[in-house]
Order: C-alpha cells, then sequence, then structure tokens
C-alpha cells in the first residue's frame, strides 16, 4: 500500500513505529506501522509503498490500567501493521508530500537527534529531547520509573507550566530589548509586542510538542489570555477554560477518550476553583502559596491518581515542591538557551555543562526521595463511581472559603485511600486468566492461598502485564507492601509462559516455583532462586479445596510440551484443568493414568493449537466450558478452526482472552454453579461493541 509518515517516527528496540497515512477514493486511514531493521532514515511527510501486514488494532483488556484499544481510537489509528520483509516487492521510497505539520515534526527530529548526539549522557539526552520537542521515546526505564515514584512525571508533559514559562520569558525578553527596536523605528506599543510575541513563541513550542492534549489546553488559554490583554477587557479563568475546552472538541471530539485530556483539564480546573476566594486575603508570601497549591492538588486529584494509575504518591508533595522551581527557573532556562545555541551553530560548551548538570542534580535528588519507604504506594483500581465520589470530595474539601461542612469532602476520599479488606471469601475459589495475549498466566486463590500459573509471554510488548496486575491486585492489608504468592508454576520453559520473573519479585513475594524442566528454568531466572520439579501427585493445597499436580510422572523424561505441568484443582467431584502447554501425546497420556478424569471447565492446552485438544481428551473430560488464551491475531491463527469444530460439536461454551480479555471464574459453596465475568463483558464500551462476552 502506498502512504505518507505522519508524526515523528520513534525507535522500539530495533524496529521504527511510525503513522502512516493512506489515502483511499473515499476516505483516509491511519496506520500504526513497525518495520524491523529499516534500511533507509525515515523522516515525517515521506511517501512510501510497502508490503504490510495488517492487524487489528487490539489490545490486552484486564483489570484497571492501560486501555491500548482506546488509546489508539483517540489518536485516530484505523490499524496496526508491520512490514514484511519476506515479501515480493520491496519498500518503494516515492518522494514526499509535506503538510505544514510535517515542518514542525522535521525540525522536532532535527533538534531531538542533535540533542542525542551532543550531549554525553543517553539519559540526559531523553530528558532534554522529552522537554524541548514532547517525545519521550527516548526515556529509558529507570528513568520513567524514577519520575513516577515521585510524582513528577508531568513535569515532561509539556503543558501550562512550559507554555506559559516560554510566553513569559519571550514577552519579557521583547520587552526590555524595546528601547532596541525603537531606533530602527518600530512604533508598535510595547506592551502589545511583547505579548505577541510571547504567544508567537509559544505557538511554535506547542507546534514541536506536536501539539498534544495539554499543550493544545495550554496554548488555547494562553490565546484567550492574550486577546483579553490586548483588547484591555477582563475574563473568567473559568470561562477560559471552558472556551479552551469546547475549541479542542469540536475539533477533535476523540479527545475526550484520552487520559490526559481529563487530567490536564481537571488539574486547571481545581487550580482556579481552590485559589478562587470570596473574600480575598492580603497577599500570601510565594512559598507558602506554592505550598498550599501543591497540598490542594495532590490530595484533589487522588481519585484520578488512583483510578487512572492505581498508585498513591505521598512523596510527590515533597518532590514537586523542590522540582517545579528547579525545572522552572533552572532547567527549562537553561534547556532552551543551549538548545537554540545549538541549532544556530553556536553551541556553548559552558552552556551545556550547565544544562547536564541541573539535570543531574535533579535526578540525585529525586532518587534520594524514591528510597523512601513509603514514597509510591499501590492501590486496587477502585470502581468508577467510587471515582467520581472521591472527586467531588476533592472539590468539596478545598472549595472558595465560605463552603460549608469541608469535613464531607475529607470523608468522600477515605474510601480511595483505606480501600478496605476485599479477599475472597472463605471457601470460594476465584481463578483469573489475565489477558497477556499469546500465552498463560492464570491467578489461583482461595482463603489466603495463592498461585500463580504461568507467567505469560517473555516479548516486551506484553511482559509487564501480569507484574503490572499484581501490584494492584488486593491484599490482606493497605500495610502489606508486596502480594503474597504462595506457588509459581511454569508450565514448560517456553516463550509463552516464562515472562519476566525480574518484574514478578519487584512487586510479589514468592515462596516456591515449580517447572516441568527446573535446570531449563534456572537460565531464565536469578541464581538465588531455588525451582521444584512438578511431579505427579504434589498436593499444593488441601483443606476446603485440593490442588494438586497430576502431570508430569516422576520418571517421564523431558519431551517439551508432552511434559507440561496439569494442575487440578477439585471439590466435591467437581474439577478445573489447567492444561497449559500439553499436547495431544499428553492428553493421550494422562488420560491412560487417569480414566476416569474428568473436568467442569478446562484451560485449553498450547492456546487451541491443532495439536492439543484432541476429540480423545473431549469425550473423556467432558467440560462445560473451554478456556483458551491466546492473542486477537496469533501468528498461529489459533485457535484452530478444527478445535472450534470439535468445541462446537459437543456443545462446549468457549470464551477467548482476545474475545473477551481477562476472565474471571468464581465458585462458592456450591461446585456445580460456576459464576463467569469477563473484563470486556463488565466494561461495554462502544469501540468493543458486538463482542458477546459473560457479564
Amino acid at each position: 500500500m502506498s502512504g505518507t509518515i505522519r508524526g515523528l517516527p520513534t525507535r522500539v528496540g530495533e524496529s521504527m513505529r511510525f503513522e502512516f497515512e493512506v489515502k483511499g477514493q473515499s476516505e483516509t486511514r491511519v496506520l500504526r506501522i513497525y518495520w524491523h531493521r529499516a534500511f533507509q532514515y525515515l523522516r515525517p511527510g515521506q511517501r512510501w509503498r510497502l508490503p504490510v501486514k495488517l492487524d487489528s488494532p487490539k489490545g490486552s483488556v484486564n483489570r484497571g490500567g492501560f486501555d491500548y484499544e482506546r488509546f489508539l481510537l483517540s489518536e485516530g489509528i484505523d490499524a496496526l501493521g508491520r512490514v514484511d520483509q519476506n515479501h515480493v516487492a520491496p519498500p518503494q521510497y516515492l518522494g514526499e508530500a509535506l503538510s505544514p505539520q510535517d515542518h514542525f515534526d522535521r525540525t522536532r527530529q532535527v533538534i531531538g537527534e542533535n540533542l542525542l548526539a551532543t550531549t554525553p549522557s543517553l539519559r540526559i539526552a531523553g530528558l532534554k529531547r522529552a522537554l524541548i520537542t514532547g517525545d519521550r521515546s527516548r526515556l529509558d526505564d529507570a528513568t520513567q520509573s524514577l519520575l513516577k515514584e515521585t510524582g513528577t512525571l508531568h513535569l515532561l508533559a509539556i503543558s501550562g507550566l512550559h507554555i506559559g514559562l516560554v510566553a513569559t520569558m519571550t514577552a519579557w525578553i521583547v520587552y526590555l530589548a524595546w528601547p532596541i527596536w525603537s531606533l530602527f523605528g518600530f512604533r508598535w506599543s510595547r506592551r502589545a509586542t511583547g505579548i505577541i510575541a510571547g504567544c508567537l513563541c509559544a505557538t511554535g513550542y506547542a507546534g514541536l510538542a506536536g501539539f498534544s492534549t495539554s499543550a493544545t489546553r495550554a496554548l488555547l488559554m494562553l490565546l484567550v489570555a492574550c486577546a483579553v490583554l490586548l483588547s484591555r477587557r477582563t475574563i473568567q479563568a473559568m470561562d477560559g477554560l471552558l472556551v479552551a475546552a469546547f475549541v479542542i472538541i469540536l475539533c477533535d471530539p476523540l479527545t475526550v477518550l484520552s487520559v490526559g485530556f481529563w487530567l490536564s483539564f481537571t488539574a486547571v480546573a481545581l487550580l482556579i476553583w481552590t485559589l478562587n476566594q470570596r473574600y480575598p486575603r492580603r497577599r500570601q508570601p510565594i512559598a507558602s502559596t506554592l505550598l498550599s497549591t501543591q497540598v490542594r492538588l495532590g490530595i484533589a486529584l487522588l481519585p484520578l491518581t488512583v483510578g487512572l494509575f492505581g498508585h498513591i504518591a505521598p512523596a510527590g508533595l515533597v518532590s514537586n515542591l523542590l522540582a517545579i522551581p528547579w525545572v522552572s527557573f533552572i532547567v527549562m532556562p537553561l534547556t532552551f538557551l543551549s538548545t537554540v545555541l545549538l541549532m544556530l551553530g553556536h553551541p556553548s560548551q559552558v552552556m551545556s555543562t550547565l544544562t547536564d548538570l541541573s539535570f543531574v542534580w535533579l535526578l540525585e535528588s529525586l532518587a534520594q526521595i524514591a528510597q523512601w519507604s513509603w514514597a509510591l504506594q499501590y492501590r486496587p483500581y477502585p470502581p468508577t463511581w467510587i471515582m467520581c465520589v472521591g472527586l467531588l470530595g476533592g472539590f468539596w474539601l478545598f472549595a472558595p472559603s465560605g463552603w460549608p461542612m469541608r469535613w464531607v469532602g475529607a470523608v468522600l476520599l477515605t474510601p480511595l485511600v483505606f480501600p478496605g479488606n476485599t479477599n475472597t471469601e472463605a471457601q470460594k475459589l476465584q481463578l483469573t486468566v489475565f489477558d497477556v495475549g499469546s500465552g498463560v498466566s492464570v491467578l489461583v486463590e482461595v482463603n489466603r492461598y495463592k498461585l500463580l500459573y504461568g507467567l505469560g509471554p517473555q516479548h516486551d510488548q506484553v511482559s509487564g502485564i501480569v507484574s503490572d496486575q499484581l501490584k494492584h491486585w488486593p491484599r490482606e492489608s493497605v500495610d502489606q507492601p508486596k502480594l503474597f504468592i504462595n506457588d509459581v508454576i511454569v508450565p514448560r520453559v517456553h516463550g509463552e509462559f516464562i515472562g519476566h520473573f525480574n518484574a514478578l519479585r519487584r512487586v510479589a513475594s514468592i515462596a516456591r516455583v515449580y517447572s516441568s524442566d527446573p535446570k531449563a528454568l534456572s537460565r531464565h531466572l536469578p541464581p538465588n532462586v531455588q525451582t521444584y520439579q512438578c511431579s505427579r501427585g504434589q498436593r499444593l493445597y488441601s483443606e476446603d479445596w485440593e490442588i494438586e499436580l497430576i502431570h508430569p510422572g516422576q520418571y517421564l523424561p523431558k519431551l517439551g510440551a508432552t511434559s507440561s505441568c496439569v494442575l487440578k484443582i477439585t471439590r466435591n467431584e467437581k474439577s478445573i484443568l489447567l492444561g497449559g502447554a500439553l499436547d495431544d501425546a499428553g492428553e493421550h497420556h494422562l488420560l491412560t493414568i487417569y480414566p476416569e478424569l474428568t473436568a467442569q471447565v478446562v484451560l485449553l492446552g498450547l492456546s487451541g493449537h491443532r495439536r492439543a485438544t484432541s476429540d480423545e481428551w473431549l469425550d473423556r473430560i467432558n467440560p462445560a466450558y473451554a478456556i483458551y488464551s491466546v492473542d486477537a491475531d496469533d501468528r498461529y491463527e489459533r485457535p484452530h478452526p478444527e478445535i472450534l469444530e470439535r468445541l462446537s460439536k459437543r456443545g462446549i461454551s468457549t470464551i477467548s482472552t482476545a474475545n473477551c480479555g481477562a476472565i474471571t471464574l468464581a465458585i462458592g459453596d456450591d461446585p456445580a454453579t460456576i459464576h463467569i465475568q469477563t473484563e470486556v463483558g463488565m466494561k461495554p464500551r462502544f469501540w468493543r461493541f458486538g463482542r458477546d462476552c459473560p457479564k
């Protein structure tokens, strides 16, 4: 297909990712393309004819967290794709077709690459690039984690702080340099010239940021304020905010799906609301005003912080009191001046060194704060209604003077800070199949016992899903720093099951690890982790429920999928089977050992591959439900049509993570009654319309 590169191409590992605009006869489509080891330098505005394999714009749907499908929709991306390196027709360059925004993006690209080339530290170069161009793709994981833990990641999102500083610095420079301009016969008003110059520079800076939601909102509010100042009229701050929101939604209605839209406008609305005094008091010291504003913002925005990101950052108060003035008055001016000198061809070694030192001091200070034990506390994602009630409480608590019963606001915020005990009920089994794409990860909970079956795929795009879910999982108490997992079972040492163990250990304490091949698994684990052999007859839990391993046998050789660990969960002659990577040979062997084996629910082996789930297996097991964990665009095209036909012929209900997201099974005192819920069924969205999933 032929199209044009739009936006800023970014590097993801060994691939280049970019938006590809394809114009048809009646409409224009935007694709997000991955090009592995692109052989040519990619720039915005270039036209290419590319052989592309398309994928549907879908992502994992789990409890809370990031909704990738919503993100793609808000960005106007219609499909995903990757350049087919084996196609008979190679990629072909067709020239250029530049739009006004492409000129901005090319300038962003040149500035970003110059900063990377001239800054000795790649870490600091990534911070400079983010602050100047709004491109955070070069930030390493350690830096992003540090900024997140200290609540300062917002300083790199170009918004009102940055736009306002650029406009103010420009206006003051023009205002102070006015005598020089007047010598050349310039007769405009000194005040009006400074305001207009500030607005023009702020517009250029917003363009360098790609006109993101936060930058556009700040720019529109600034333009409204400039128009008011030039016309010598007055306008309420809330009116300016509403005008900015109206214009943004009018230009792009889908921007309301963006998390940044709600965070940006809610924060500014909260500032206007809390600083509005019915009876103005005498002027407060700057330090006192800054401290009061930061405390109010931190507390009142707790509902959005917990609801959208699942954490509380108490250290954010201290770190922001330190970082905001430092970034505003030291880091940003030095970064802008050094970048301007660099682009003009007159780089200053002294200025660049001072800029780097300002970033180093900031990062070292934040690293000290991040070491505090209470710096970042994870919380379960609350229901939407609790988040809305908490937001109301924040506005109520910090309402203007004269507002009655402020304590009501504190009461409304309490469920977010202290969510209470949400443990599984006694004698109730809860089994959660995470949506990890083409892989397996299942969390089994009964009483206080927890077992994790599979760690999900190992590839980078989904390897963090399991650890991200578990760090927000409900715990016995709020004070418990990590989730405790009694047993972890890796069914097979394969890329679909071993995930990233180090990421898991950072968010959970693990007692025991089992595998079908401990020696092979040890190569993927830290040296101090001991792994036990899966063996038939091992009972992991035996109170009201029985959880045991039924495969492989002690003397069965290592046969890959055939010797995969199989878990059986039983109560009152009703069972759940987790087949992992068991193939048809392993199924036949297991049925030979257990001729009376049955199960009400079965997790399909090999995610529905044709080498598993045989007719013999289904006839003997006779399940009511079959679950398979697979990606929506699995490269092996699983589940295979033959498997689906076998299941349909026997009247077995099937549930797929590709279609329904994460799946939760809850079984109480009556094992015959299984309550099944899915994330897609519980959270219907119009971009997932038409999916028939249990609620």
